[in-house]
């Protein structure tokens, strides 16, 4: 999830060329592989996980809290798309939420949870 963030983030709202801008640190790796498929990150613990998402989502707040309310309703042409901050948060809130759903599900299934086909 941090590198789709910061994609949408440094890519799609401030312009920045795919990769090349991305904090290092934060992602050594590409968001795709080499028949399009989103990486899948292995072997880093949880806190590992979460600590790349909590960096990933202060720079989100940094950039789009210092926008103008203009601004962040500026469209931004791209490459497949045009999008706004605003939209581009939506999205990401949206896709957040569809995730936290299928977590819990999967968590829920896991545990005995869930009951039988109604």
């Amino acid at each position: 999830m941090a590198l789709i963030e910061i994609d949408w983030l440094l890519v799609d709202i401030l312009g920045q060329p795919a990769k090349a801008s991305w904090p290092e640190h934060l992602v050594p790796f590409n968001d795709r592989d080499g028949e399009g498929t989103l990486t899948v990150v292995c072997g880093e613990t949880l806190a590992t996980h979460l600590d790349r998402l909590a960096s990933v989502r202060a720079m989100v707040h940094e950039h789009l809290g210092a926008m103008s309310v203009e601004d962040f309703h500026t469209l931004r042409p791209g490459e497949t798309q045009d999008v706004t901050p605003a939209w581009v948060l939506h999205h990401l809130l949206q896709h957040e939420a569809e995730h936290r759903a299928h977590i819990a599900w999967v968590r829920d299934a896991i545990l005995g949870r869930l009951g039988a086909p109604g």
